[in-house]
């Protein structure tokens, strides 16, 4: 509902009074903001705003409050030395050699904006039925989560073997005929389809280590290659409105050792279906025949969960195919 007059003006008292500077200057921040601050005149796809939150992941912010809307604890050089206490050749030897970063998200924001609805692919509907607002319901929520991102060397090679690309090619060319859009901006590529089919292994395996409902967990996929800011990382996390978040237990699951335990339980699971061979060797399932080795039993999350609707997975990406002549992602840096 709009405010009168009073009211707006009694509103700018209060936000002067809270950030201790005069009504004048909230004035003038308002201006700013309605003229494009801080970004005048600059247009933002999904995509510069993944490689931004990637970049954000990445890098380790000094002096950090608890109480900021986003706070990181970094663990890589605690990551790394666990190779030391392990076999040269143990598949945990492996994921820490392929993983390049872990990162404990302690507190992180994330915004939901409703730009509209629709029923079984019809008409979208503005929030308000007419379309007469100049405005958009949202809401904000706060919680926690685990990042990894993956050595980029060993995932350029990876991704560079003819039939891991021939593979890749074969989904990325059902999908071009479909039609579908995500909010996320995509390109079916070799990393993508991995990264993605890691992330639902992951939150499937949270589910039952943790004791999280896989309902509750959100994935943010950061895949890119070439360019500037190649990505190659994941984002596993929970958010809710209450501002406090939720209660560290996801977060925590960042400490290397239990991280370590946690991704060789993801690793071995994504080799076996209980739905093998049949689910191993499909040559395509699902919506549009977009999957290829994943199924309920084995790779599939809830739909609120997954920001691709639950398409573009494939374990073979992870545990590779023999009779293709295609190595496991672990096998493939040796």
């Amino acid at each position: 509902m709009a405010k009168t007059p009073l009211g707006i003006k009694s509103e700018k008292q209060k936000i002067a009074r809270e950030l201790r500077c005069t009504v004048k200057e909230v004035d003038d921040a308002l201006g700013d903001i309605d003229r494009g601050y801080p970004l005048y005149g600059a247009e933002f796809t999904t995509g510069l705003l993944l490689e931004s939150e990637y970049q954000a992941l990445m890098d380790e912010l000094p002096d950090m409050a608890e109480d900021e809307d986003f706070v990181t604890s970094h663990f890589a050089k605690e990551w790394k030395t666990l190779a030391e206490t392990l076999g040269a050749n143990s598949k945990s030897a492996q994921i820490v050699e392929v993983i390049d970063k872990v990162v404990s998200v302690n507190r992180l924001k994330e915004i939901l904006v409703m730009t509209g609805f629709q029923r079984l692919g019809g008409e979208i509907v503005s929030p308000d039925i007419n379309g007469s607002s100049d405005w958009l319901p949202c809401l904000e929520l706060y919680g926690e989560g685990i990042f990894l991102s993956f050595n980029e060397e060993i995932m350029d090679a990876w991704e560079s073997n003819p039939v891991v690309r021939a593979r890749a090619d074969q989904i990325a060319l059902r999908f071009s005929n479909t039609g579908l859009k995500f909010d996320v901006e995509v390109t079916i590529s070799p990393r993508f389809i991995l990264l993605h089919s890691l992330a639902h292994m992951v939150i499937r395996q949270l589910e039952s280590m943790a004791g999280y409902p896989a309902a509750s967990l959100k994935e943010r996929i950061y895949s890119s290659q070439g360019g500037e800011c190649p990505m190659a990382g994941i984002l596993i996390y929970v958010a809710v409105p209450d501002v406090v978040g939720s209660l560290g237990g996801l977060a925590e699951l960042a400490d290397p050792q239990r991280f370590l335990r946690l991704m060789t339980s993801v690793f071995e699971h994504a080799e076996w279906c209980s739905i093998d061979p049949v689910c191993a060797e499909h040559e395509g399932q699902g919506p549009f025949l977009l999957n290829r080795a994943a199924c309920h039993a084995c790779s599939l999350i809830p739909e609120p969960s997954c920001s691709f609707k639950n398409v573009l997975l494939d374990r073979v990406f992870i545990k590779g195919d023999p009779s293709y002549e295609m190595f496991s992602f672990l096998d493939f840096q040796r």
